[in-house]
């Protein structure tokens, strides 16, 4: 294009409609609406917006369940352990109601193939028959047959002559 005063003229036009701003500022007036503000602890804000939040339900008496004198309740937790020797806290919770005498009676496994599940305490597990199955059903997997927690964590020392012997060339090929 040539330059001359009509080009300059379309330039600056087009260069001041480009610094223009869409938008502006406004300031509201002092009884202006001011939309959906609801300023904090308003009494409308909770008419407004309590349909939103849901309500808990109330408990009934009929629905609260009764508190077991303790010596009832350890009789049901070792009927619990006459039937499995292992018990998950949710599945014992689930078939005793209230286990809140657990600790007095049961150990928690906390390592190993019972991880997380109650058993007997040994001066009560004496009067458990072998009968029992391990596991509960609500409870973790029943480890192999035959393998105890010290065979899963045994480790053996290479002999001294094997490790000075530094190996050979035919253990080395495995690799």
């Amino acid at each position: 294009p040539s330059v001359n005063a009509d080009y300059s003229k379309k330039l600056r036009e087009r260069t001041l409609l480009a610094a223009k701003p869409e938008r502006t500022i406004r300031f509201l007036e002092e009884n202006e609406n001011r939309g959906a503000y609801v300023p904090p602890g308003d009494q409308s804000a909770v008419n407004k917006f309590s349909s939103l939040v849901p309500k808990k339900p109330k408990v009934t008496m009929e629905q609260k369940t009764t508190r077991i004198p303790k010596n009832e309740l350890i009789d049901s937790l070792f009927g619990a352990f006459e039937k499995y020797a292992y018990w998950t806290f949710k599945g014992l919770k689930d078939y005793v109601k209230q286990p809140e005498v657990l600790n007095e009676i049961a150990i928690l496994d906390k390592k190993g193939h019972y991880n997380n599940c109650y058993h007997l305490k040994p001066e009560y597990s004496q009067n458990i028959s072998a009968e029992t199955v391990s596991v509960a059903p609500q409870g973790v997997e029943a480890p192999l047959e035959n393998v105890s927690n010290e065979d899963e964590y045994s480790y053996e020392a290479p002999e001294n002559d094997e490790l000075e012997a530094g190996g050979s060339d035919e253990d080395m090929s495995d690799d």
